[in-house]
């Protein structure tokens, strides 16, 4: 039976891998296998001898892990505000203003002048008015001068020297410049010379009412920014992102966990990627780019 239990044990690790535990009863045997999930282990599968093994004891499988012991953690689907509890503090902000501006074809398109000012300030001056704190900017191409266009505001930073590498690891050098005592994030992006204070504080409402523990703007069907999420639940998904992951991995992994608000502000999806967008915003055109499948809204639970 104890080979029976090793091969079921290799099997649930070829599954999903992670932990492994094995328990053997007097007349069968139970594989689980456990995975990080949110700084948590959760049993993903279960693969048994029979339908009900009998009681017996978890013991290790080679090294791993024992499974946890205390209470069971909480079912990830919350339905009711009494799920997720209550933010005892404000939220953050973290604005990243790292990309390469690669589509503009030579310009950092954060430093280019909106209305007298560097483009980048703007939605890192909506962050702050609507009372978020702290604010973390993430910089990475152009660090120095991104830093020089936001002089003066009560902002802090943090540098991603590898931005080439995609969006993944700005996210995790600003939540980790957030450090562990920050609850929650309104996560911006810094080609956004249109986002008001106005829409960010309404999005901030939401969230402190909302059973969910992510909420995002809607414009028109699209998805916009920022993106507001519970480190309590989604600092280890966030800081487990790869090459040029974004926030939406996490809204697409947890749909049910979403929250849309509805808003009629166009600055929440009006980003600036090319020479064209540019221009439409230099001279007030504020013509968004059309839907795209990654902005389609997800059906959720509200």
């Amino acid at each position: 039976m104890r080979s029976r239990a090793l091969r079921f044990a290799a099997q649930a690790r070829g599954t999903v891998g992670g932990f492994i535990t094995v328990r053997w009863g007097t007349n069968g045997f139970t594989v689980r296998a456990w995975e990080a999930l949110r700084g948590e282990l959760r049993s993903r599968t279960r693969l048994s001898s029979r339908p009900h093994a009998p009681p017996g004891v978890w013991r290790r499988f080679g090294g791993v892990a024992r499974p946890p012991s205390g209470p069971k953690a909480p079912d990830r689907r919350p339905t009711t505000d009494d799920q997720r509890p209550k933010l005892r503090g404000s939220l953050a902000g973290l604005l990243l203003a790292a990309g390469a501006s690669a589509r503009m074809g030579g310009p950092n398109k954060l430093l280019l002048p909106v209305e007298g000012e560097p483009l980048v300030r703007r939605p890192a001056r909506a962050l702050l008015e609507a009372g978020l704190r702290p604010v973390v900017v993430v910089v990475g191409r152009d660090a120095e001068a991104v830093r020089q266009a936001l002089k003066g505001l009560p902002v802090l930073f943090a540098e991603n020297p590898d931005f080439s590498e995609g969006m993944a690891g700005s996210l995790r050098k600003g939540v980790e410049a957030l450090g562990s005592g920050v609850e929650a994030v309104a996560i911006a992006l810094g080609d956004l010379p249109d986002l008001g204070a106005p829409v960010v504080r309404r999005l901030v409402a939401a969230f402190r009412d909302a059973a969910q523990g992510i909420v995002v703007p809607v414009h028109e069907g699209r998805r916009g920014h920022p993106v507001l999420l519970d480190l309590r639940r989604y600092r280890g998904g966030l800081l487990a992102l790869a090459g040029d992951e974004g926030a939406r991995s996490i809204l697409r992994r947890y749909p049910e966990e979403v929250l849309e608000v509805a808003v009629e502000d166009p600055g929440v999806i009006a980003d600036v990627d090319t020479p064209e967008e540019y221009e439409r915003i230099r001279q007030g055109a504020r013509a968004p780019r059309p839907k795209t499948d990654d902005q389609r809204p997800i059906t959720n639970n509200q």
